[in-house]
């Protein structure tokens, strides 16, 4: 009887949702975004379906269907969806997906994990609704808002509960749930670093300092080698983007002097000359930096190249189109012994994830994609009158930088989170950008029969 009151629970919450994403799609976004983390968590990814991911499917699905069809149904109270520059590349990606489904069946692969797959990438096409639905900046305001009030809780949650499995600690398993809205994040992060290095306001440069300090300590303590990378490359390229807007301002330079502090710090404390709080375990992870030989002997390295080898020969199967959605590669593990072999459907080396399942063609459109994206978010830094806007077409930019720079290591491009986050941003970067404001009509006022009459 319980189990029969939780289904029709969630009947009714799936209609509830339907109706109100299908009334008003620019809200309904909102509803998507709080949905994913919720209803898709890292605990259930890999067990097939669910009442949640199939609610969560329908209400994206739903989101997408309903917006296509007004389109095509009011042509006329729409800007041509080929005039912006992220249209062409995410229309390119959607039909790349289309293709990956019939390519995974031809290689023997099942519906359910099709299914899977495709819902790791569906997020970059939030891209084509949001340029319709986030046309003016102040929705695209609520938009990003939304992005950090969701994004900076589950970072740093989801940033604790790793470092407590990497340390070895018991922490509660629901510090993760949340893990696919961390992502969100990342653009504000970047524009963090664009405020603390550029902006003229005391008060909002020293919490933007205050932020970035959190996440460099985080990042220094974590014993995640990529999560440290990653934070020092995020660094760099702030400084070296935020000269265009601020070519001149000595302030560029404490990014320099924040990332030296921090990198010499750990430098210093493997040396022996300081001892920072530090465990043995991240100390050991840190040291294999040093030397080639030691991080080649490193277990976790050993796993990703044996992972690597086996994305590549997957890859030669099928050169041009991959072999498409819903495949999970068995391959030794990285103690050698025979009997024991890992099955994954989550891979570390996104450019060869990305080659297996699409081919050299679906890298070419990812390329695409995402130049696509850095463009118009460069374009923002260009055109935009407002420190807002070019703050997040640079945070963007500082963003996507690290975040495909790790993707060597750890894959992004089938992380769900961030394909929503990219497409949420790829949507509303254009209304962010400069529209000159109509000059004001003259306006008359005068009093005809007692009563206030106006004529423009």
């Amino acid at each position: 009887m319980f189990q029969d009151d939780i289904s029709l629970f969630y009947i009714l919450f799936s209609v509830m949702l339907l109706i109100l994403i299908s009334v008003n799609l620019y809200w309904g976004t909102f509803i998507i975004l709080l949905l994913q983390p919720l209803f898709i968590t890292t605990f259930s990814e890999g067990a097939g379906y669910s009442l949640t991911k199939i609610i969560y499917g329908l209400s994206f699905a739903t989101w997408f269907v309903v917006w296509a069809l007004t389109r095509a149904t009011a042509r006329s109270e729409f800007r041509p969806l080929l005039s912006y520059p992220v249209a062409a590349p995410s229309i390119a990606l959607g039909a790349l997906l289309v293709i990956a489904i019939p390519v995974g069946f031809l290689y023997d692969a099942s519906i359910d994990n099709i299914i899977r797959d495709l819902s790791q990438y569906v997020g970059y096409l939030a891209v084509l609704p949001l340029l319709d639905l986030a046309q003016t900046p102040h929705k695209a305001k609520r938009l990003l808002l939304c992005l950090a009030l969701l994004g900076l809780p589950s970072s740093i949650l989801t940033d604790v509960g790793w470092i407590g499995l990497k340390q070895g600690l018991e922490l509660s398993p629901e510090m993760m749930v949340f893990q696919y809205a961390a992502p969100y994040w990342g653009p504000v992060q970047g524009a963090l670093w664009v405020v603390a290095l550029s902006f003229p306001g005391f008060a909002w440069k020293m919490m933007a300092w205050g932020l970035l300090s959190l996440r460099a300590a985080l990042s220094l303590f974590s014993g995640f080698r990529h999560m440290l990378l990653t934070f020092l490359l995020s660094g760099v390229t702030a400084f070296f983007v935020t000269k265009r807007i601020a070519r001149h301002n000595p302030a560029r330079h404490l990014a320099l002097c924040f990332l030296a502090l921090a990198a010499g710090a750990v430098l210093a404390d493997l040396s022996g000359l300081v001892t920072l709080p530090l465990s043995d375990r991240t100390r050991e992870r840190y040291s294999t930096l040093l030397s080639e030989d030691n991080l080649l002997e490193d277990r976790s390295v050993q796993g990703r190249l044996i992972e690597s080898q086996a994305l590549f020969e997957a890859f030669q199967r099928n050169p041009f189109t991959g072999i498409g959605l819903g495949h999970s590669l068995t391959f030794v593990d990285v103690d050698r012994k025979m009997d024991r072999f890992q099955v994954r459907f989550r891979y570390h080396n996104g450019y060869l994830e990305t080659l297996m399942k699409f081919g050299l063609l679906g890298a070419a459109v990812f390329a695409w994609f995402f130049l696509a994206i850095l463009r118009q978010a460069f374009k923002v830094v260009r055109t935009g009158n407002t420190f807002f806007a070019k703050a997040f077409g640079l945070g963007l930019v500082i963003y996507l930088v690290s975040a495909l720079a790790a993707s060597v290591a750890g894959s992004f491009f089938s992380d769900r989170g961030f394909a929503l986050t990219v497409g949420v941003m790829g949507g509303v970067l254009p209304a962010l950008e400069y529209v000159r404001a109509r000059a004001p009509q003259p306006l008359q006022a005068f009093f005809r029969n007692g009563k206030l009459r106006h004529y423009v």
